[in-house]
This record gives structure tokens, sequence and C-alpha cells, in this order.
């Protein structure tokens, strides 16, 4: 199953590694981004392994990376990763304040499999 990096998805990625490059350097940054797409290759490979959190703003299911979570929606044959806030954040209320952005997403890549 493929997986799929949505916008926020990719900055968030980039804020990581901008931050992880200041505090730990080069080295040690690029390893931590490497794991985040290991996760994801494994979560390409077995998507609903996690709980899916379906009561909550936005359905979603989340993985652990490291210090952050991976929060990702299957759609389809696709994994949408929508996020990867950090676990000290209050991650439902930075959720919430996400799902209109997670919604047009999803909206626009089902326009595209019609």
């Amino acid at each position: 199953m493929p997986y799929r990096l949505t916008a926020i998805a990719l900055e968030d990625l980039q804020r990581i590694h901008a931050y992880s490059t200041q505090q730990w350097g080069p080295e040690r940054a690029r390893a931590y981004i490497e794991d985040f797409y290991r996760v994801f290759d494994a979560l390409a490979k077995a998507p609903d392994r996690d709980l899916s959190r379906r009561k909550r703003s936005h359905p979603y299911q989340m993985r652990p990376c490291g210090s952050h979570f991976i929060v990702y929606e299957l759609l389809g044959a696709i994994v949408v990763i929508h996020a990867m806030p950090h676990q000290s954040r209050d991650v439902e209320r930075h959720l919430t304040r996400l799902a209109p952005r997670f919604r047009k997403v999803i909206a626009a890549i089902r326009h595209e499999a019609e």
C-alpha cells in the first residue's frame, strides 16, 4: 500500500529536521528523519496495526516515532500521512485546529481517484 505525505506532514518534517540539526547536529538529524521514513514504510505494509481514534475531532490513526506521533488515515488503498506533532503537544487540540485542512486534502485525493 503506498503512502502520501500531505503539505502539513512535509512542513513538519522540515521543522523537525531544522530543529534536530540545530540541537544535535546534521548526522543525528538525518538519522531521525530516516527513522520517520522507516515508519512510513512500515505503515504502508501494516496500516491497521494502530488504534483508530474515530471518536476524535478528525478520524485518524497514530504511531509513535521517536519523540513524535505520526498521524495518518487510511483512504482506500493509500495511507495519507497528515502530520507529525511532538508528543509533548496537546495532540487533540493541534489536530482539531488542523482538521479543516485534513478534510480538504482527503477531498482532493478522493477527487483525483475518480
